[in-house]
């Protein structure tokens, strides 16, 4: 997955998204870009944003900051979907980013507590004092 090609500005793309996003309110307590494959085989590029928030506040103000400009575009076919922390795919996600520790981490064919990650690019995961809470 090129992230150059899915967002304007590549990875530093998919961190001023999340930055405009917590400047206008949104907790955000991680970010990823992952590409889903269905048994069937269809595939979609998702950009999740975990957030305890109300998720159609979340998407309102990312059309609002899109709408005006104040984010880089994302390519048509990359969906924006927020998505609880205690959501499983969002807290496998999470928890492998927190033990890699790196500030991108890219998860590519990586079986994980049970959950298969197929491919994935994590901007931002929780502090310590979420990881408490």
């Amino acid at each position: 997955m090129d992230p150059g090609v899915l967002v304007e500005g590549g990875i530093d793309g998919l961190r001023s998204v999340v930055k405009a996003l917590e400047e206008g309110g949104v907790d955000i307590r991680g970010a990823y870009l992952i590409r889903l494959t269905s048994v069937d085989g269809f595939a979609e590029t998702v950009f999740r944003l975990v957030t305890a928030g109300d998720s159609r506040e979340v998407i309102y103000k990312f059309v609002r900051l899109r709408r005006d400009g104040l984010i880089p575009k994302l390519a048509d076919h990359v969906r924006v979907s927020p998505i609880r922390p205690d959501h499983i795919e969002a807290s496998h996600v999470m928890d492998y980013a927190a033990r890699i520790g790196t500030p991108t981490v890219v998860i590519d064919g990586v079986y994980w507590d049970g959950l298969f990650i197929e491919d994935a690019i994590v901007v931002k995961w929780p502090s310590p004092a979420h990881a408490i809470a």
